[in-house]
């Protein structure tokens, strides 16, 4: 007896091009509260049909185009557009004209205002000469109230 050849069709939706600010909200589904809720199949059912959610992470390790950060992953600054094909081939543009990582994180939307530093920089800038957390010293603990005095005197 021949055992008939089954032929599985692959229902995950291709072509498929995502941007910084895509992959960046699909990682914002990787943090546990969502998890917990059951909230990170469901984003991904909804906006990338036929793909699970081990799938699609898979995919974007696989491509190289994660930050693995303190607080979770986003995507690489660089990164202007991921296509996968029908085929499933993947390609890569990166944005040559990005020369520093600007430490946001796009998951609310996509109108980043870029003239407002990162807390990451404005902490740099106020704590200048200070380390807070180089070659693994940990880290230090600063009161809201000099950051507010720091952004309010930077004004």
């Amino acid at each position: 007896m021949n055992a008939a050849k089954s032929e599985t069709i692959d229902e995950r939706s291709v072509p498929l091009t995502l941007t910084r600010y895509d992959i960046d909200r699909i990682c914002h589904f990787s943090h546990w509260i969502p998890w917990k809720n059951g909230l990170q199949q469901k984003f991904i059912d909804e906006n990338y049909p036929g793909w699970s959610w081990n799938q699609m992470i898979g995919l974007l390790k696989q491509t190289e185009v994660l930050i693995e950060r303190l607080g979770g992953r986003r995507c690489h600054w660089k990164l202007k557009t991921l296509h996968i094909s029908e085929a499933f081939e993947i390609a890569i543009s990166w944005d040559d004209a990005v020369s520093e990582d600007d430490g946001r994180f796009y998951h609310a939307g996509e109108n980043t205002d870029f003239d407002i530093p990162s807390v990451g920089e404005m902490m740099k800038e106020a704590l200048e000469g200070l380390d807070i957390g180089g070659d693994g010293q940990g880290s230090i603990s600063i009161p809201g109230s000099e950051i507010i005095k720091y952004l309010e005197e930077s004004e």
